[in-house]
């Protein structure tokens, strides 16, 4: 998506307790601790390893219900496929998954919120995953909407996972000028304008599930299943992983429960 590189990905099994981990020359596990970018993508470096664009590929895995895998990336960035989660969600499906032993949850405690500007996120106690997003353009022809997922059976593969990532025309020409959306094309991309979507949409909040998908795919870098809910307006990367770097060094609100 951003660096037009030609990328070839296998994700594999790995020995459960491994957790996902990266192989980009050197073994990068999906940990917060790891990230080392968040403008438009998500981005993990550890020595010598470094890859990007890992959200729509985690948030995959975690939504079904994966602790442990290995990827195993031959380029700089895994490839952005039609724009969403679905050719991995499905391909996941495709091969069936292992069931082994319970796995420890991270359980919210304590209500922990980060704010920056406008925009704001909030991990709060429940009995389950539960992830909820709010986008809020200012502009009224920008897309706008909220939904709430609980993280449980199929339910991310049948209504978030296919939700393919936009941009809004109008930072078409800053982004590129970044050196950003160099693999973008119509096909894996939906360009939003005064006008709307360049596209015909899969669902009309489409824009807004894919912001529920970036959160999910972030969420995936605590290492472990969240029993939580996790509350996002206006999100973004950096949002997502601040919120997580909060929470990771404000112990008193989160425990891990051994099965």
């Amino acid at each position: 998506m951003h660096t037009g590189a030609v990328a070839r990905v296998t994700v594999a099994p790995a020995p459960f307790g491994t957790g996902i981990t990266f192989r980009a020359g050197h073994q990068l596990p999906a940990r917060i601790e790891h990230v080392t970018g968040s403008e438009g993508a998500t981005a993990l470096g550890l020595g010598p390893a470094r890859v990007v664009t890992v959200e729509h590929l985690l948030g995959a895995l975690y939504g079904a219900g994966i602790t442990d895998a290995w990827v195993t990336v031959r380029g700089p960035e895994l490839p952005i496929l039609d724009g969403s989660a679905r050719p991995w969600a499905d391909g996941i499906a495709a091969v069936g998954t292992e069931t082994g032993p319970p796995a420890a949850v991270i359980a919210i405690l304590e209500v922990v919120r980060v704010e920056e500007g406008a925009t704001w996120a909030e991990l709060r106690p429940c009995a389950r995953c539960e992830v909820a997003v709010e986008v809020d353009y200012d502009d009224p022809m920008l897309p706008r909407g909220a939904i709430e997922v609980a993280l449980e059976g199929e339910r991310f593969r049948e209504e978030v996972a296919w939700a393919r990532t936009f941009v809004l025309e109008r930072d078409i020409l800053r982004l590129r000028d970044l050196g950003r959306g160099r693999g973008a094309t119509p096909e894996n991309t939906v360009v939003w304008g005064s006008k709307g979507p360049s596209a015909p949409l899969r669902a009309a909040d489409e824009p807004v599930r894919h912001k529920l998908l970036d959160a999910v795919g972030d969420l995936a870098l605590l290492g472990a299943p969240l029993r939580g809910r996790m509350v996002v307006h206006r999100g973004s990367h950096a949002l997502h992983h601040h919120l997580l770097r909060t929470l990771r060094e404000r112990k008193e609100a989160w425990t891990l429960v051994e099965p």
